[in-house]
């Protein structure tokens, strides 16, 4: 078996360790579920590329969750998530991570080794502020950070060679060095930049 849907079916309340048996397994959709957690067993899914765990209840991910070194596509929005463990800079392969409406309140600065990552939102959360080690995110086009009680952006975003789109409407910025009003000037005039917010 390559592909499982498990989606939509809100009586669920966990996934059984069972699932690690699936070693096959290419694509799991286990979203709209009423998932409190996910099972140690996620990480033996090593040729597992999409995983969709959306719309659950789910306040943590397993460390286990590093071994999924072929995963392109995490979806984990509109969860209750308030951290992440160090090993989701493990998936080397990850390309999209998807982390809107969760409750995050920090990044932990391994999300910097995603060498591949291309697509991050990370909309709606707590964050305010980022780790030093996004200046890494070489592959990053795409960065949401709207709807954050960010106050200060780190130099360090402005060494994203590849970003295309980054927008923070409603955030809550307070400072803006001059290396960094440069830097959205440049992506604004390319109509790359989206705020509600003048920094310039």
């Amino acid at each position: 078996m390559e592909f499982l849907v498990l989606a939509s079916n809100p009586g669920i309340t966990f996934l059984s360790p069972v699932i690690g048996k699936l070693e096959n397994l290419v694509r799991l959709d286990i979203s709209s579920m009423n998932l409190k957690n996910l099972p140690r067993e996620i990480g033996k899914l090593l040729a597992l590329q999409m995983l969709d765990v959306s719309s659950n209840q789910c306040v943590a991910l397993p460390p286990e969750i590093g071994n999924l070194k072929n995963l392109k596509y995490l979806y984990l929005r509109d969860n209750k998530l308030s951290l992440l463990p160090p090993e989701i800079g493990e998936l080397s392969s990850l390309e999209d991570l998807i982390l809107n409406n969760n409750s995050l309140q920090e990044i932990p600065p391994e999300l910097g080794n995603l060498s591949q990552l291309s697509l991050l939102d990370l909309r709606h959360n707590k964050l305010i502020t980022l780790p030093p080690t996004f200046k890494d995110l070489s592959s990053l086009k795409v960065l949401y950070l709207n709807s954050n009680p960010i106050e200060n952006l780190p130099l360090s975003l402005t060494n994203l060679p590849n970003l295309e789109v980054f927008s923070l409407s409603r955030c809550h910025l307070k400072k803006c060095p001059p290396e960094m009003r440069k830097f959205i000037k440049e992506l604004k005039i390319r109509g790359r930049f989206f705020s509600d917010v003048n920094l310039l």
